[in-house]
């Protein structure tokens, strides 16, 4: 179940990445329900490609974790929540990063206001 902000930015045949136990293998999302359950949660369907299923044991109606690629900043990468030194405005925040030389350097970057998942922060702009 997905909340219907969420499936809005999905179509068939996008790829996830599933999680079973310590196992991680890919997920084709095949289909999204035409209406809305509980309010406004929307069930997805996804694929396991059959190498996966039989290679991780998995079987049909079980429970598995899904990430989602993030769409909403394809090229963002993210930091442990920590590291960001947030400033006077939204998004505003400098890190810390080592140089080629080693030396230690305050960075200006752009950063989500929302902590992610495992306590990290997504960082669109200042990070290669």
């Amino acid at each position: 179940m997905l909340p219907d902000s969420v499936a809005a930015t999905l179509s068939s045949g996008d790829s996830a990445q599933g999680k079973s136990g310590s196992e991680s293998f890919p997920l084709a999302l095949e289909r999204l329900s035409a209406r809305s359950d509980n309010g406004s949660l929307v069930q997805a369907i996804f694929r396991v490609p059959q190498s996966a299923a039989t290679s991780k044991q998995l079987r049909s109606g079980g429970v598995v974790s899904v990430e989602l690629p993030n769409r909403s900043a394809p090229n963002a990468i993210t930091v442990p929540a920590p590291a960001v030194m947030w400033g006077d405005k939204p998004g505003q925040a400098a890190v810390f990063v080592l140089d080629q030389a080693g030396k230690l350097q305050r960075r200006p970057v752009q950063a989500g206001t929302a902590v992610q998942r495992e306590g990290r922060v997504t960082v669109s702009q200042g990070l290669t």
